[in-house]
């Protein structure tokens, strides 16, 4: 027997909201899906035997909230989407992404009402919106403006079985500058390290300087 954990860590944006997740899975001709997996209050612990299925369950809630995860085979072969139903400001919604390539999430509200979102950027800026947080524009590894993804900041919450604290911060792709830095202070509420508004200002003062020279 083996297992896997989620504890989440403290933060005041409250990521971890999270009420309950399934997959979703196609097999042959007819569908099947695994039962709801309810969240503990602090900490929720798999048990299971190894080749069971805990780590895509894992997998499962970081994928639904944007991260590029890669699963292995059989589940790309039998799974259609992976599902997270969360609880934001008393509102429950279920994020359905489908596995495959394209991004693509489903938000669905308990009134019924879907929104369909075709961009990593489109749906971060939603959930953040969702969760009363405002995004700090920030400068990219290209020197333009950019802004947190969630895919950005769940590296501080979610780490991987192979690399564990070894690598405690490992996104799959760094867009940002000083991303690192730039997350934890993005989830503590404090100002950004590379602000791009005080760097197009500044560049801005250079230039009325070199003028008046």
């Amino acid at each position: 027997m083996s297992h896997r954990g989620l504890t989440p860590a403290p933060c005041g944006s409250c990521f971890y909201s999270t009420l309950c997740r399934q997959i979703y899975a196609l097999l042959r001709s007819h569908q099947q899906s695994s039962e709801h997996l309810l969240f503990g209050q602090r900490t929720t612990t798999i048990f299971a035997p190894n080749g069971s299925g805990k780590t895509p369950l894992i997998q499962a809630v970081a994928f639904c909230l944007g991260f590029p995860v890669t699963f292995r085979q059989d589940i790309n072969d039998k799974c259609q989407a992976a599902v997270l139903t969360v609880e934001i400001n008393s509102e429950q919604l279920s994020f359905r992404r489908h596995i495959g390539k394209d991004f693509h999430v489903e938000v669905r509200a308990a009134n019924g009402s879907v929104r369909d979102f075709f961009s990593e950027n489109d749906f971060s800026k939603a959930v953040f919106q969702s969760l009363n947080i405002s995004l700090p524009i920030l400068v990219s590894s290209s020197k333009q403006a950019t802004n947190p993804y969630l895919a950005t900041v769940l590296p501080l919450f979610y780490l991987d079985q192979d690399s564990g604290y070894a690598e405690y911060y490992k996104p799959i792709k760094s867009f940002i500058s000083d991303q690192f830095v730039e997350m934890i202070r993005f989830c503590f509420g404090l100002g950004p390290k590379h602000s791009f508004q005080a760097k197009s200002d500044l560049i801005k003062a250079k230039e009325r300087a070199i003028r008046v020279v």
